[in-house]
């Protein structure tokens, strides 16, 4: 925003990449309007070259703002029946039971995480023979520390 001048015509894809929400992108507009920098949109409601502020342009941030929401619902109403199903997202954790076994022992001989590390090797997935990061060891080692705590 601070490099476009006087004159200049800020080109986006659809008006929604103006700002995340209604409000923010008539300030943006306004904003722009103000310093005679005109906008190009191309595709979608409003698609068309703006020098000013107009019913279409306002129109369309609502419709982007209530999109945006809509997709936003969905997805936490999906997650939601995932997770009721038994499914969590984000990756699989590459510490398995038997390299969680394997850390405990070695952390109770005295090892650090950094001293850990090399001694496991991943097993499955993606990162098959490749040592686990300190985080996940770490991540790990506090899991089986709380459910030992339970026990």
């Amino acid at each position: 925003m601070e490099y476009l001048r006087e004159g200049d015509m800020l080109t986006v894809q659809e008006v929604d990449r103006l700002g995340r929400d209604t409000l923010t992108g008539l300030t943006t507009l306004a904003e722009l309007f103000e310093r005679d920098i005109a906008v190009k949109v191309l595709t979608g409601v409003g698609a068309g070259e703006h020098e000013e502020s107009n019913l279409l342009l306002e129109l369309a941030l609502v419709l982007a703002t209530e999109l945006r929401r809509d997709i936003v619902k969905k997805t936490k109403d999906g997650l939601e029946v995932a997770r009721l199903r038994g499914r969590i997202g984000g990756r699989r954790p590459v510490m398995t039971e038997p390299l969680v076994v394997q850390a405990v022992a070695l952390r109770a001989k005295g090892f650090s995480l950094k001293q850990i590390q090399p001694h496991l090797r991943i097993t499955e997935g993606k990162s098959k023979g490749k040592n686990p990061s300190i985080g996940a060891i770490s991540q790990a080692l506090r899991a089986h520390d709380e459910t030992k705590g339970e026990a």
